[in-house]
């Protein structure tokens, strides 16, 4: 499912917040509105869902199609930062998703079939430390549903969005 989806969709946003290993240094954040994607083309394939949801955290499809930065050039970009030879741990929320994005969007290929090839491909892009923060509360506590308040709230983070 995940690799049908990655390869069919555009990426419409990136985001990322980095901080340093202490947690106690500076958070920067950077949310990146990607080309490829027009609402107004009915053959960019989308998730109702998904729309609704960048809608609802203001994203200005109207004016997307002109206010975006192209996928090589984000590549780029990134590839020639020193972030990734840094060998940062990533945390994500449901991540399976995003990090096959952020595969498809750093490497320029598709996402493999199967776990291993995706977990091969996830771990030579991103390196050991891929953690799904959804994934990690829930064997803390498999009697509840967590939501990434809830787990802010468990860890005494304060969201970045409220």
């Amino acid at each position: 499912m995940v690799k049908a989806n990655v390869n069919e969709l555009h990426p419409i946003q990136v985001g990322l917040a980095i901080r340093t290993d202490d947690g106690g240094g500076e958070l920067v954040v950077f949310e990146f509105n990607l080309c490829g994607f027009d609402i107004n083309n009915p053959a960019n394939l989308r998730d109702p869902a998904s729309i609704a949801h960048l809608r609802g955290r203001g994203v200005d499809f109207g004016r997307l199609p002109h206010a975006r930065i192209e996928l090589h050039r984000l590549r780029s970009l990134l590839l020639g930062s020193g972030l990734l030879q840094t060998r940062p741990s990533w945390a994500t929320f449901t991540g399976a998703y995003h990090i096959g994005y952020l595969m498809k969007i750093l490497t320029g290929a598709e996402v493999p079939s199967g776990l291993d090839a995706f977990t091969a491909m996830a771990t030579a892009t991103l390196g050991e430390g891929v953690y799904d923060v959804k994934r990690l509360a829930a064997e803390v506590n498999t009697a509840s549903r967590f939501s990434l308040r809830e787990i802010a709230t468990w860890l005494g983070v304060v969201p970045a969005v409220a």
